[in-house]
């Protein structure tokens, strides 16, 4: 039965559990079904019947929360500035995703955010360990620990031995998903175990698209395979997925980071198409619009947009042909800030606003 996919580690004992098997029976049959129709499919008694759907209906019906109950807290990038144009910083418990395309900066960040985690609450911190799930390549673990020795820069007021990580990377867990199944199993199932286990604070998945691209371009190559089928296929996928993340970083507090790839934005005659096309409309939630140079699209379509809390994207500047470094972070949309282009450096501490435009923005940095 598909319990394990909406209440974690939950089991029911092997007799009603081969009963629902064999009778084929979901969890949406067990909430919806009448009692006597499942008990004629199951040829269980119906007082077990009703005792099991009241435990599983009180397993998934969500807390109340008043509103003077619900304080949203943030996951600091490692810069004043930047958390200030993001509205505190990365947020917990909502799924933040970063997009842009390939020496964007998406890595960088996603590294900066495993070091800022490990920090005490006091200077912005989770004092939490970090998850880096990785789809790609491994985790670059010696950028990881030059990030972590210029934290002290990063806070000059404070002293060094309370920002100071001896060995960052004990408190980084990670792994490498090569294909969607390892993925998924990784996902679905040893997550949720190494957050009971361990005090995890930050998720991040870096990259999102390269796993479903690989397996689009597989299933491309089957005689039965049609472009609608693979559509619902995916929507169900992401829709899992995105479901999966997001009631763990709010079950345990924790901040969700999804890089994400892109592809060339193609231009369209809008006045054949009208305005109200997904094309046209699109450029509001997708963060490039026809007024950049270079217009990107992200990967894995509205599905995936509509399961994002906020999508923050990497741009490389006009200029950066000859400061190689620059890049704006934009914010297409988010419940915590409103839509900003933040000029950003890469270095060797990681990703910061610069001293000019932190001036700029606001004398007190």
């Amino acid at each position: 039965m598909d319990i394990s996919n909406y209440v974690a580690n939950f089991h029911f004992d092997e007799k009603h559990a081969a009963a629902f098997e064999n009778a084929d029976v979901s969890t949406i049959d067990l909430l919806t079904i009448d009692v006597e129709d499942l008990e004629k499919r199951t040829n269980c008694k119906k007082d077990e019947l009703i005792q099991i759907i009241q435990q599983v209906t009180l397993l998934l019906r969500p807390k109340r929360k008043v509103a003077s109950q619900i304080k949203q807290s943030f996951l600091t990038t490692g810069d004043l500035v930047l958390d200030q144009k993001l509205g505190g910083g990365i947020p917990v418990g909502q799924l933040t995703e970063v997009c842009g395309e390939s020496g964007s900066g998406k890595s960088q960040l996603c590294m900066q955010l495993c070091i800022m985690a490990q920090l005490p609450r006091a200077f912005g911190g989770l004092n939490k360990a970090a998850v880096f799930i990785s789809t790609e390549s491994g985790l670059e673990t010696k950028r990881l620990f030059e990030l972590a020795k210029y934290i002290p820069d990063r806070f000059p007021e404070a002293e060094e031995g309370d920002v100071f990580i001896r060995n960052p990377g004990d408190r980084v867990y990670t792994i490498l998903c090569p294909d969607l199944e390892s993925q998924e199993h990784i996902i679905q199932y040893q997550l949720p175990i190494l957050f009971q286990r361990e005090s995890i604070g930050l998720v991040v998945l870096d990259s999102v698209a390269a796993n479903y691209r690989a397996e689009l371009k597989y299933n491309r190559s089957k005689s039965h395979y049609t472009d609608l089928n693979n559509i619902a296929i995916r929507g169900n996928q992401l829709g899992k997925l995105a479901s999966i993340l997001r009631d763990l970083s709010r079950q345990y507090e924790a901040a969700v980071v999804i890089a994400n790839q892109v592809s060339d934005r193609l231009t369209r005659d809008y006045d054949a198409i009208g305005l109200f096309s997904l094309d046209y409309q699109s450029q509001w939630f997708n963060g490039w619009d026809d007024l950049d140079p270079n217009p990107k699209i992200p990967s894995l379509g509205l599905v995936w947009t509509n399961n994002v809390n906020t999508r923050l994207a990497l741009i490389k500047r006009a200029d950066s042909a000859t400061v190689k470094a620059r890049r704006i972070l934009r914010v297409v949309y988010s419940p915590n800030a409103a839509r900003i282009d933040v000029p950003v450096l890469i270095g060797s501490m990681g990703i910061f606003v610069p001293k000019e435009e932190k001036d700029a923005s606001n004398p007190l940095f």
